[in-house]
């Protein structure tokens, strides 16, 4: 019984997926691609997304950079969205496909800053082997159509 304890003792040594890069209060320029570095166990999920977060800022905000991306790579590419607000407190986490609420990790907190010129969003950057690297855009026509019934009675 006494080994349960010890067992307790050892859990937080056992590593999952571990960001190392970008590090802590780093500076990212938005439109400008970097190389999102990782460890991970052979446990980890086979595959995660990356999503860049900032719950500092109020409203919170979240938004998916990069899906399936292969969890032993170890690193991977991602583009700061144009749109993003220019602040302290972004995160990129790990997330169980599009489940938010499953954080496999976080990095540290860092910038995010406007360019210096025009910024120019390029989107997700697929994972490697991708065979459809580029999104195509839909359109979504809605057509929408009511009847209006009415009783009309004659002036008593």
């Amino acid at each position: 019984m006494r080994v349960l304890p010890l067992f307790a003792l050892a859990a937080p040594l056992v590593s999952a997926i571990q960001f190392l890069e970008p590090v802590a209060n780093s500076t990212l320029i938005k439109g400008e691609t970097y190389r999102v570095t990782w460890s991970s166990v052979d446990t980890d999920p086979t595959k995660f997304s990356i999503y860049l977060v900032n719950f500092v800022d109020w409203p919170p905000f979240y938004i998916q950079v990069a899906s399936d991306v292969p969890t032993t790579a170890g690193e991977h590419e991602v583009t700061v969205p144009c749109d993003v607000n220019t602040s302290w407190g972004f995160q990129f986490n790990a997330i169980n496909g599009t489940n938010v609420y499953v954080i496999y990790a976080q990095t540290p907190r860092f910038f995010v800053r406007d360019s210096d010129g025009d910024c120019i969003d390029a989107g997700p950057v697929p994972p490697p082997g991708d065979p459809s690297p580029t999104c195509k855009p839909v359109t979504v026509t809605e057509t929408v159509t009511s009847t209006v019934y009415s009783t009309v009675y004659p002036d008593a």
